[in-house]
């Protein structure tokens, strides 16, 4: 039986894989939006943007 982090109200499997945030709890859908996140996503978006891109130039050098 999986349940909310908040209310405890119970949720199905199939709500526990859609309404689960990165801070990794399963919230019912009143309580997705309005919890305190402890994910940095911050440091999430630096890590995305610093991975480096491979790219072709558009003009050839002679």
């Amino acid at each position: 039986m999986i349940l909310c982090s908040i209310c405890n109200k119970k949720l199905s499997n199939l709500m526990s894989n859609i309404y689960t945030c990165k801070c990794r709890n399963i919230y019912c859908p009143k309580h997705l939006l309005a919890h305190d996140c402890t994910f940095d996503y911050k440091a999430e978006f630096k890590r995305y943007n610093n991975l480096e891109s491979i790219s072709n130039e558009k003009v050839t050098k002679i």
